[in-house]
């Protein structure tokens, strides 16, 4: 017996591949470089946190998700959280290693020299060291945020599947 709930996971596959390749022009309208923006949601939490457009496609993707498959809600929340690790590892691999294949492609490298300390002050909320966490929504408080509008975009959706099929 296969996975019942196929189209949410090739919609999430596209979703990031698109943005992957295409996240420097996305990037402007979404938020992730603040003072060039153009969002109507830019709102810095804390230092190391941002509510952006970012954060409102989270909830609008995984509302789609959270509709077309609402009873496989804690597997797309392990995928959000799947995609968080992700996007740190894409932030890791930006500030400390230059050699990386993604370096080359797919990602923006630092040039600024950090310490592995710094970037995890930072990042954790410790300390402000003044760096730009990009993949992260400016560290842990962003990663979070994004979870949170995760999980309840997946139960919007699901509670409107379930509202829409049981009203007909």
């Amino acid at each position: 017996m296969g996975f019942p709930c196929k189209l949410p996971f090739i919609f999430l596959s596209i979703v990031g591949v698109i943005i992957l390749f295409f996240e420097p022009t996305i990037n402007l309208w979404f938020g992730g470089s603040l003072e060039k923006a153009k969002c109507f949601v830019c709102k810095k939490v804390n230092y190391n946190g941002y509510l952006t457009n970012w954060t409102i496609s989270h909830f609008v993707v995984f509302l789609i998700v959270g509709y077309l498959c609402p009873s496989h809600i804690y597997f797309f929340i392990g995928i959000g959280i799947l995609w968080e690790l992700i996007e740190f590892y894409l932030e890791y691999t930006s500030k400390f290693n230059k050699h990386s294949f993604l370096c080359n492609g797919v990602v923006q490298c630092s040039e600024k020299k950090i310490s592995k300390t710094q970037f995890w002050h930072h990042f954790l909320g410790i300390k402000n060291n003044n760096i730009n966490i990009y993949w992260n929504s400016g560290g842990l408080v962003g990663s979070l945020l994004d979870i949170v509008a995760d999980v309840l975009g997946l139960l919007t959706g699901s509670y409107l599947n379930h509202k829409l099929i049981f009203s007909k």
